[in-house]
């Protein structure tokens, strides 16, 4: 059990992540029909790049910021302190958000690519949220509380679109101040409410220890990560370009789409989550819905339109399981004491695969709109299959007396 204090900084924190990640999703609707509309204007026109081109660099900007800022800001935390990162983070993302909205109406596209690479090198603030969650929570209940973590990021998935796109019904840089004022916000809440959750440890240094990749089962999750992460975000990204391209959906109906999707996530995180980490270990939930995902992303590109749309949805549900159950695993194995460096690599990770897929994607879709898909259902039964391979050689290897490593 926890102290009443720490149930509610958790509050806090949870409030902060779906703030954050609800300003960070206001985006999502309008980006592609701001490039994908058809109507030439500056920031479309860049260098002589395709509209898609340039559509897939701007959606890789934010993730390769993220490759820098999770692990970074993770694991400095783990040295510094929790709450300074939080604040800091935030009041950049407020910056690199302003930057946008100025972009957009000045028609700016390298001052637009900038500023979202900018607010995605802040963006490790999640990973900091969550590395909150497991100093607050005892061992056996670290997937639970990252659950209820990404159950606010799912509920600010969810609200977000939707606010977004009507947003950007009135006009596309409306969007991003109103992101700006979200995370302002976020930033008040951290400054008066939170406390610092750090226990102390004595770190030689905050920065990220390269050595780590010495230890064979942290690299091999990681890489397990990348590609599951490779998987969930070909749907995530490019379901929007699907959308307008094939189904002529305007911002409000992506929106809405998107929201329906994160309800169910918010859903399976709260209850799903919880329940089914009683009746099945961390592993085997790993396996059964990391092989789902990649069946539901097939079923994507091989059923009708209305069919592939509502295979699209459910793909909430097993992605939040996941997304709760193999953090919490990944802690659970190499140990919890730089639990903030753990979960930043693994953002990491998710970020890394988001600019593969925003630039390859981008030219799978010059051939086919569904190929984005297929790649992502590949992946995610790669991932799966890895996944097994590798715990079973842990297994034995631990049968045979072999000592397994601990960061």
């Amino acid at each position: 059990m926890i102290g009443k204090n720490d149930r509610l900084q958790m509050h806090f924190v949870m409030i902060i992540v779906f703030l954050g990640c609800a300003g960070v999703s206001f985006p999502y609707p309008v980006i592609a029909p701001l490039f994908l509309s058809g109507q030439p204007t500056g920031m479309t026109q860049w260098l002589g790049f395709s509209p898609e081109l340039l559509l897939g660099f701007v959606i890789a900007a934010y993730p390769l910021g993220m490759v820098i800022g999770s692990t970074l800001l993770g694991s400095i935390s783990d040295k510094i302190g929790r709450k300074k990162i939080l604040s800091v983070s935030l009041v950049f993302t407020v910056i690199g958000y302003l930057l946008c909205a100025y972009a957009v109406v000045l028609e700016e596209y390298l001052l637009f690519l900038i500023a979202r690479f900018a607010i995605g090198l802040c963006e490790g603030n999640v990973s900091v949220a969550r590395a909150i969650a497991t100093d607050l929570s005892l061992e056996k209940d670290k997937t639970i509380a990252l659950s209820k973590i990404n159950s606010a990021v799912y509920s600010g998935l969810l609200a977000g679109p939707i606010i977004g796109g009507f947003a950007g019904s009135q006009s596309i840089e409306f969007v991003f101040l109103l992101a700006a004022m979200v995370y302002v916000l976020c930033w008040l809440i951290v400054l008066v409410l939170v406390q610092e959750s750090k226990t102390e440890h004595k770190m030689k240094s905050a920065l990220p220890n390269l050595g780590l990749f010495k230890n064979k089962l942290y690299f091999q999750l990681l890489v397990i990560q990348l590609l599951m992460a490779i998987g969930t975000s070909g749907a995530y990204h490019f379901i929007p370009v699907w959308l307008t391209s094939i189904q002529g959906f305007e911002p409000t109906e992506i929106g809405f789409s998107a929201a329906v999707m994160s309800a169910l996530m918010v859903m399976s995180s709260l209850f799903a989550v919880p329940a089914i980490s009683k009746k099945l270990n961390k592993k085997q939930i790993y396996v059964v819905f990391g092989m789902s995902l990649s069946v539901l992303y097939f079923a994507m590109i091989t059923l009708s339109p209305s069919y592939s749309l509502l295979a699209f949805l459910v793909t909430g549900i097993p992605i939040s399981i996941l997304s709760g159950v193999f953090p919490a695993y990944v802690v659970q194995r190499l140990g919890g004491e730089r639990s903030g460096l753990l979960l930043g690599s693994l953002s990491s990770m998710t970020s890394i695969a988001s600019v593969f897929v925003a630039l390859g994607g981008s030219l799978l879709l010059t051939f086919n709109h569904a190929a984005p898909i297929a790649v992502s259902a590949a992946f995610c039964f790669i991932s799966v299959v890895l996944f097994m391979f590798v715990v079973r050689n842990n297994e034995e290897s631990v049968d045979s007396g072999q000592h397994v490593e601990r960061i």
